[in-house]
């Protein structure tokens, strides 16, 4: 057995796995493996001593000690086996007590490195240094000197019980030397909130450098296919005003809203409630009627609840807020699309009947022009049609464009002015901050 080992979470959730009756568990952060091994541990809670130490900063999860997925899953698991998390601020190594088996090793922080190989050792292997220093002694070579020393290596694993006040030691938890704060559900609960709000950047990173990131993001909006009503068909002037020389046709142009006289339909569609599609009982959605200006104050809604408009510079979302705002997005864009399908189908039905009206205009004026022999070539039903069919052709959607302040913005003092009066100052405490982080493998530097 060597003693100088790579450790990863794979060894960490087999050591994990074959323990009997003690662990303590010594880490900056959790993974989800390592968190699902230790779920076996807390099923056996009645003859195992369960000891779990943890840093509650959001930031060990940034730098890759462990994950969102495992800290939930051991929130959960310790929840439903009522067992306590404990805590200590800044913690940055590793310990595993598996039985009477001391690991000791140097977590891995994922934002800098890759997870370790074999011929990458960041541990010891204290159980085997026992068991070595043991069988030295039993040889008779400097038999007190040697008793000694495997004495104390022999009790290392009782030492460092006693050091961290575990479950089945004599010692209080106010005289452990770590740990001697609870992990509460709240504490774990707040740093899950915000890993989800702003998530840790990707795991596959090197090379340090310095990273801006603020607390806001611009953004960039645009609705499609919802205007209807306003909508226009390009008519040839030829045909609308047949009188005029042919030289000047194109200083005319004609256009035609064909559904203005439909801005007061109303569609059913399913009904927004804080930015979510309503349900009956039965699982239905719940339908109300709308209008196109229903549809339009809806999205101006959603604009102002969400984003605030920074004068010359565009509109701000907090980052806090972006998660739940491209979530009412995306509800409020299924409405879009039911609601421009169900007044297609009307404007479809009262197709006919516009180009039919547009064609007898149009009839109307060339009998009353001298220039009607202009238009005997020209089959005006189906010149209008065309140009009524084009209208089919925007899909109804919403498009949105997340920039990132710079640097450079924080620096000058009309974007600051600007930012000071469109965002609350309390929101505005620290919102920036510049740190050492890396860049991503394989990026120039």
């Amino acid at each position: 057995m060597s003693t100088f080992i790579a450790v990863d979470d794979q060894l960490l959730a087999e050591r994990i796995s074959s323990v009997s009756h003690r662990i303590v568990f010594v880490a900056p952060a959790v993974s989800k493996e390592v968190a699902t091994a230790l779920g076996g541990c807390f099923r056996k809670a009645d003859r195992v001593s369960i000891t779990l130490v943890l840093d509650p900063d959001e930031d060990a999860h940034r730098l890759g000690y462990g994950d969102r997925e495992g800290l939930q899953e051991l929130q959960k698991l310790a929840q439903d086996n009522h067992i306590g998390l404990r805590s200590h601020p800044g913690l940055r190594i590793g310990l595993l007590l598996a039985d009477d088996e001391v690991l000791i090793w140097s977590p891995t922080p994922k934002a800098v490195e890759h997870q370790r190989d074999k011929q990458q050792p960041n541990g010891i292997d204290l159980g085997g240094v026992v068991e070595r220093t043991s069988s030295l002694t039993s040889r008779g070579t400097d038999q007190i000197c040697r008793a000694s020393a495997s004495d104390r290596t022999g009790s290392l694993a009782g030492v460092i019980r006693d050091a961290i006040a575990a479950d089945d030691s004599d010692v209080l938890l106010g005289n452990a030397e770590i740990g001697c704060r609870t992990f509460t559900p709240e504490q774990v609960a707040k740093t899950i909130a915000a890993l989800k709000e702003n998530p840790p950047a990707p795991f596959d990173l090197s090379v340090q450098t310095r990273v801006f990131s603020t607390k806001f993001q611009f953004v960039e909006t645009e609705l499609r296919g919802a205007a209807w009503t306003t909508r226009e068909v390009k008519i040839s002037s030829l045909l609308l005003n047949p009188d005029v020389l042919e030289d000047l046709q194109e200083l005319f142009e004609t256009r035609v809203r064909p559904f203005s006289a439909q801005a007061n339909l109303a569609v059913e569609v399913p009904t927004l409630v804080q930015g979510k599609i309503a349900y009956t009982r039965d699982g239905e959605p719940i339908l109300s009627p709308m209008t196109q200006a229903d549809i339009e104050k809806g999205w101006k809604e959603i604009l102002k609840r969400y984003l605030r408009r920074l004068e010359g510079f565009g509109w701000l979302i907090s980052r806090a807020e972006k998660q739940a705002f491209e979530a009412t997005v995306a509800a409020y864009e299924t409405v879009l699309k039911q609601w421009v399908a169900g007044f297609r189908k009307v404007a479809a039905d009262d197709e006919e009947t516009l180009a039919n009206q547009l064609v007898d205009i149009i009839k109307g004026r060339a009998q009353r022009s001298t220039a009607n022999d202009r238009l005997k070539d020209i089959d005006i039903k189906a010149t209008v049609a065309a140009g009524i069919q084009k209208l089919r052709v925007t899909e109804p959607s919403v498009k949105l464009v997340f920039k990132e302040i710079s640097w450079e913005s924080t620096r000058d003092g009309e974007f600051t002015n600007a930012l000071r009066k469109a965002v609350p100052a309390e929101q505005l405490k620290d919102w920036f901050e510049v740190f050492t982080a890396a860049r991503e493998r394989g990026s120039s530097s």
